[in-house]
């Protein structure tokens, strides 16, 4: 082996014909005994005949094979710290006809010698993120509507589902009858996923028994997956349609905050590990604690790894080693 700079050295491997041709005799009598050749008995194929069909892929699967264990035992018995695998200088074919003795090199990087030395006057912060009142009430807010019910409401709020008959119109706004109109008696909507905000606002107000002129194509900016949900048809059929449909609420489904009960801890924390308003607070405070600590200790992580790369980072580096080393078979013979 011959370092090159610092981090990054040369593996040269010399192979002789006598270091492959006993495992090669060997490699094709046991072809010989094992496999049925056209033309002989099994088992009876002189080995003049194994080297003339098979010779040349056997004895480039050997050498690939005996050189790749030579340079793995060679970095293990040196101990070698080896970033990734040795790298083949140069894939080659190999001609059996012309030579019997062969060199292979490749290229490995290693990894830097470091002194590197922490005492106490070595500084690195680490910040402990503080849990707000705020962050406290915002969790609060989701885990009450996630847990919350949805109920009946007289009037549409911004997280409502809403519930009716859906009726195509034509050009002059009339509701279309007949064979082939779109009418859906069941329909439902969620406002609060129109990509459209005007479509949304065409909802706001609205009250059990309205009728609303909206237009099922802008909601979604045309998407044939969600229009045909939304319609009740095959996909083919709204792939262009552009109408307005009218929608005549009969109900209007509202999520109402779920109370600060026993249920409610129950469901959020698990059953009797929080009693009270407070506790419930307390445990929520403890939670989003927990989760920011992951983010104190990316920080921290961040800043180590700055402070040290900046203190010992003069250390070559070498493109090879990230780089996956050639395998068994990557040398092949010319037949």
């Amino acid at each position: 082996m011959q370092k090159t700079d610092a981090v990054s050295a040369r593996l040269t491997v010399n192979v002789e014909e006598n270091d492959y041709k006993d495992t090669v005799v060997k490699k094709l009598k046991e072809i010989g005994r094992t496999h049925q050749i056209p033309g002989f008995r099994k088992g009876h194929v002189a080995i003049a005949d194994l080297h003339r069909r098979f010779g040349a892929d056997v004895t480039s699967d050997v050498i690939n094979h005996d050189v790749f264990e030579a340079v793995m035992k060679y970095i293990d018995d040196n101990k070698l710290n080896v970033l990734g695998q040795p790298v083949p200088v140069e894939v080659k074919a190999l001609d059996f006809k012309k030579e019997k003795d062969f060199t292979f090199e490749y290229d490995m990087a290693l990894a830097p010698e470091l002194d590197v030395k922490i005492d106490k006057d070595e500084h690195i912060p680490y910040y402990t993120i503080e849990v707000t009142d705020e962050m406290v009430d915002e969790q609060d807010k989701a885990f009450r509507k996630r847990f919350g019910a949805q109920v009946p409401g007289e009037e549409f709020e911004d997280d409502a589902l809403v519930k009716g008959a859906i009726e195509q119109l034509d050009e002059n706004g009339n509701v279309i009858e007949g064979e082939g109109a779109i009418q859906v008696t069941n329909g439902i909507v969620a406002p609060m996923y129109f990509k459209s905000d005007d479509q949304k606002d065409l909802f706001k107000g609205a009250k059990v028994g309205d009728k609303i002129t909206f237009n099922p194509w802008m909601t979604c900016n045309g998407d044939p997956t969600e229009m045909s949900s939304m319609l009740q048809v095959d996909k083919a059929k709204v792939a262009d349609l552009h109408n307005d449909f009218r929608f005549t609420i009969s109900e209007i489904i509202v999520v109402r905050p779920a109370e600060l009960n026993q249920e409610f801890f129950d469901q959020v924390f698990g059953k009797d590990k929080v009693s009270d308003e407070a506790g419930y607070r307390n445990a929520i405070r403890e939670m989003i604690a927990g989760e920011l600590k992951q983010n104190s200790e990316m920080v921290f992580r961040m800043s180590a790894r700055k402070y040290f790369l900046e203190k010992y980072g003069s250390m070559e580096s070498h493109g090879a080693g990230s780089q996956v080393a050639a395998g068994e078979g990557e040398y092949s013979p010319e037949a």
